[in-house]
């Protein structure tokens, strides 16, 4: 995958990666099981996304 594996050790164990939108600066966390893209969430770059989940 081009998308690294989240920086929160239990979500990258659950296979969750992040994407930037670079221009917006937010951080989108997903996970892909075979033909779904399963969203955990969409964050503010700013934001502590790891204690909201």
């Amino acid at each position: 995958m081009q998308f690294p594996l989240s920086r929160d050790t239990y979500l990258a164990g659950k296979g969750y990666h992040e994407a930037v939108v670079g221009q917006m600066n937010y951080i989108i966390l997903f996970r892909i099981e075979t033909d779904f893209v399963m969203i955990a969430g969409i964050f503010h770059q700013l934001e502590n996304y790891w204690k909201k989940l």
